[in-house]
């Protein structure tokens, strides 16, 4: 993100109401953390 900005948006999905991805009692944060570490991306890019 830090990198491309515009490139990690367009990675990233949408998320409305009370849909708030796989792991719910995560944050917002916590979960793009998560799903960053299951794809590979280095912790320092997220």
């Amino acid at each position: 993100m830090v990198a491309d900005p515009a490139g990690g948006r367009r990675q990233i999905g949408l998320t409305l109401g009370e849909d708030r991805s796989f792991f719910w009692r995560l944050s917002g944060r916590k979960n793009l953390e998560f799903f960053a570490r299951l794809y590979g991306v280095r912790s320092r890019l997220v």
